[in-house]
């Protein structure tokens, strides 16, 4: 086994979410060390791993492009204790407070209490926060529990555009609306509704859609909906 190939197990102690650069500690050769790792990059698996402050991983040593300095590649996320706290916390009461944080174009959550940051979730038809709620104290859900490489926040108090308003109506009411076709494929048709805001398809095959075409409208009725999929069936 070579150096590069050697496993070292770590501690996250440090994420600089601005720079995308997190600091490991860990132990080797009976001292405890810290070495870098650049956030953005696929580690093992080929997946980019969102980092929090204590983070147990798993990672390989190499050295850096320039070849002056060691960096941590190829990590592992394996747990992470305060994470696993605040999702066994949600599984009961689901209501953290945390304040909304902006890196770059990408929003945050950094919950209040553990200091953990959580990509802000956001619905394709939820109006994003204005810069009067950054670094503002926010209610949020923890989202995505089964899968802890994919947990986010969505914020307690959203603001929906009027179309997905205008949808929930229709689906309460279970009222028909008007669908425009975008396309046909042999397994689905493609729809736009509300003015292509709110797109939807029907799989193939389906009672009383056969030759149907891209510009026909066909009247639908929302079967199933949530913040990030609308569901439609033939009316």
């Amino acid at each position: 086994m070579t150096d590069t190939d050697k496993i070292y197990r770590g501690l996250v102690s440090f994420v600089h979410y601005d720079k995308h650069f997190a600091t490991i500690e860990y132990k080797a050769g009976g001292k405890m060390k810290s070495i870098n790792t650049k956030t953005k990059l696929p580690g093992a698996g080929g997946k980019t791993h969102h980092f929090r402050v204590g983070d147990e991983i798993n990672f390989k040593l190499r050295l850096t492009d320039r070849g002056d300095r060691q960096t941590a590649y190829d990590v592992e996320f394996l747990y992470n204790g305060g994470l696993d706290k605040l999702t066994q916390k949600a599984r009961s009461e689901n209501r953290f407070s945390g304040y909304l944080k902006q890196v770059e174009d990408d929003l945050f959550v950094k919950e209040m209490e553990t200091y953990l940051f959580f990509p802000l979730k956001l619905s394709p038809w939820e109006n994003k926060p204005g810069e009067q709620s950054f670094n503002a104290p926010v209610t949020f859900q923890l989202v995505n529990l089964d899968k802890p490489k994919q947990i986010a926040a969505a914020l307690s108090y959203r603001v929906f555009k009027p179309e997905y308003r205008e949808a929930l109506k229709a689906f309460e009411a279970k009222e028909p609306i008007p669908a425009i076709i975008t396309k046909v494929s042999p397994y689905a048709v493609y729809l736009d509704l509300y003015g292509g805001k709110i797109p939807s398809k029907i799989n193939l095959p389906a009672p009383g859609l056969e030759n149907l075409e891209a510009g026909q409208e066909l009247n639908v009725l929302i079967s199933f909906m949530n913040e990030d999929r609308v569901v439609v069936q033939p009316a």
